[in-house]
């Protein structure tokens, strides 16, 4: 085997890779990977700086259309950068730019070498398809039900114990003309079900009900040439987020385990599988069964770790590109080596430390807050790896750092420096920073709650989507509460604006029949809760009623990944109200589970009167 300098010296010599979704931090990981043994690296991505393109390691970027909005405008851009660059080959990162570019792999030249059959990837991509082939090759899969076409009656007869976990067939769906993200919901009644199905729309595509599993998520990473195993990975999750079940932001490298190991292999072989794919499982903590999740077919967020336990996957990958297909031994990497996305912990961290168990759907055996605290403490340790900081490339954690900031003060991180640099009479962003941190950690429902107000300001766009949202969402749960809106400034008895019905019909709520109403102080005082969507209109709603201290709350308390205000789309395109309502939907979740948490014994209240409509 040649010298690693010498290999290094060759390397230099080779076109470049061009490593797709510079954002992602599997992005950044390939380009380390790639560039510590001298392989040149363009990062391309759907904005001008990312992650991965201020690594040291990125030696040119190239900006793209959405894969998701603009597919054939994405293509082009790629055919474009292949042949500017004289790319050698694609590392194709996420499901949205690998679902599109492995339709047109064979017009993407030498390019695409890499990227997997569209039949192979449409696959293992497809939930449903895949427990399929799972069962037919004894693979353990929870016990599932399968629901072709949306019509989920004749399956939950079926269905004797609750929770489960329902997932579309695909993390990307086609609905109307229009791709959007998909979601995996727990439910935890036969009502709630029911109305998931009725209120989701990518539901009406092929989808999976399992039984929840308990346990700890392993998974297992294989580089395959033509379904033949060149190298294999395993690692444990210890700490995910959300904290339930999601990324893993603390993970550990393990010796490969059987049987899960074969049945990964078994799985991918079938298939004929050709390049990268993570095989994830979770081992039941009842029957210590591994139990298949999904498969990914592409590169996975915590790559970084296998890099730093001593296997360069994605220098393997490229290697096989070229022609050399070398089959490494199962014992090459280091057992016990730690990886950490410290703001990703930080995120597990306050979510744990802000939100109850029950709310976070962990079980009761689930460590304690002050577990989890003394265990993010212990920031060093054996073979203990960071994930984004790097002393010899600093660029990728200076911009996550920014990015994490302005996201959790709301205000430019920029703004909040200059602001202190200005002195104390300058402080407003900073003074925002801490409102926000202020309203994200200490906001809590009031001990009973048998009435909702949502209150925005004409009462045509947000609040009567929240309103009406809530009121199926509640009706699903079988929890009975009286749910109304209100504006701070409107004229009664107007209509809701016309994007905001459109954009409810795709939720399945219509608001034909909606009209305005004023906020007034009768439905302040026949109100348990009162929730607004600005800080503006908190204070606003205290100032003109004082009486209503202690139940104002704002609604993006409750989405822990969004802005803590939502905005308001009036005026704007059609996007802007389908963003907003996502945004309001999540946090109707979360509130709806806030409440079911403080409401134990909730009965149905008496109506209440409403100024306008009858609910």
């Amino acid at each position: 085997m040649m010298s690693q300098t010498r290999e290094k010296q060759l390397s230099s010599l080779d076109p470049p890779v061009l490593v797709t979704d510079g954002n992602e931090r599997a992005a950044l990981a390939a380009t380390r990977g790639l560039g510590q043994v001298g392989i040149p690296v363009i990062v391309a991505a759907e904005t001008e700086s990312s992650l991965a393109g201020v690594s040291r390691y990125c030696t040119d970027k190239w900006k793209y259309p959405s894969p998701l909005s603009d597919p054939s405008g994405f293509i082009e851009s790629i055919k474009s950068a292949i042949q500017v660059n004289r790319v050698s080959s694609v590392f194709s990162i996420s499901d949205s730019t690998t679902q599109v570019l492995a339709r047109v792999k064979e017009e993407l030249g030498l390019a695409g070498a890499v990227i997997p059959s569209w039949n192979a990837y449409d696959l293992v991509s497809d939930k449903y398809r895949l427990m399929e082939l799972a069962q037919q090759l004894s693979v353990p899969t929870p016990d599932t039900f399968f629901v072709p076409d949306g019509n989920v009656d004749a399956v939950a007869e079926r269905i004797t114990q609750y929770p489960v976990v329902v997932k579309p067939g695909r993390s990307l769906a086609q609905v109307d003309g229009r791709w959007t993200k998909t979601n995996v919901h727990c439910v935890s009644s036969r009502n709630e079900l029911m109305e998931l199905y009725k209120r989701t729309a990518y539901l009406s595509l092929p989808s999976l009900i399992q039984r929840k599993i308990e346990g700890t998520g392993q998974g297992i990473f294989g580089l395959f040439d033509q379904g033949k195993p060149l190298a294999l990975f395993a690692h444990r999750r210890i700490r995910e987020k959300p904290p339930a079940g999601g990324v893993s932001v603390f993970r550990e490298s393990i010796a490969l385990p059987e049987p899960m190991t074969g049945y990964a292999v078994r799985l991918l072989e079938q298939v004929t599988w050709h390049g990268v794919a993570m095989v994830e499982f979770k081992v039941d903590r009842e029957s210590g069964v591994p139990m298949l999740m999904e498969i990914n077919g592409r590169f996975w967020g915590s790559l970084q770790l296998a890099i730093d336990a001593g296997l360069n996957l994605p220098h393997l990958l490229h290697r096989m590109v070229n022609g050399v297909s070398e089959v490494v031994p199962r014992d090459s990497y280091r057992v016990g080596t730690k990886s950490r996305w410290l703001l990703g912990d930080l995120d597990h961290l306050l979510l744990r430390v802000t939100r109850s168990k029950e709310r976070l759907d962990l079980p009761r055996t689930a460590e304690s807050r002050w577990r989890c605290l003394r265990n993010f403490c212990k920031l060093s340790g054996s073979d203990l790896h960071y994930e984004i900081e790097r002393r010899d490339d600093v660029g990728p954690a200076k911009l996550e750092y920014r990015a994490w900031l302005t996201d959790v003060t709301g205000v430019p991180i920029w703004d909040v420096l200059r602001a202190i640099k200005k002195g104390l009479g300058h402080l407003s962003a900073p003074g925002r920073a801490v409102r926000r941190l202020y309203h994200r950690w200490t906001t809590h429902v009031p001990g009973t709650v048998t009435s909702v107000l949502f209150v925005c300001q004409g009462n045509i766009c947000r609040s009567p989507f929240a309103e009406m949202y809530f009121q199926s969402l509640l009706k699903g749960r079988g929890m009975g509460l009286t749910v109304r809106s209100a504006g701070l400034g409107t004229t009664p008895g107007k209509p809701a604006h016309w994007n905001t019905r459109m954009s409810a019909r795709e939720h399945h709520i219509s608001l034909d029949d909606h009209a305005t109403t004023q906020l007034d102080a009768d439905l302040v005082s026949n109100s348990d809760l009162i929730v607004v969507m600005e800080v503006g209109q908190e204070k606003r709603v205290l100032s003109l009623y004082p009486e209503s201290k202690g139940k104002v709350v704002l609604l993006g308390c409750f989405d822990a990944k969004g802005p803590l205000e939502i905005a308001d789309p009036y005026g704007g395109p059609i996007d802007h109200f389908r963003t907003c309502f996502s945004q309001i939907v999540r946090c109707c979740d979360n509130l709806a589970k806030e409440l079911a948490s403080a409401n134990r014994n909730m009965v149905s209240p008496p109506a209440l009167p409403h100024p306008s409509k009858s609910l």
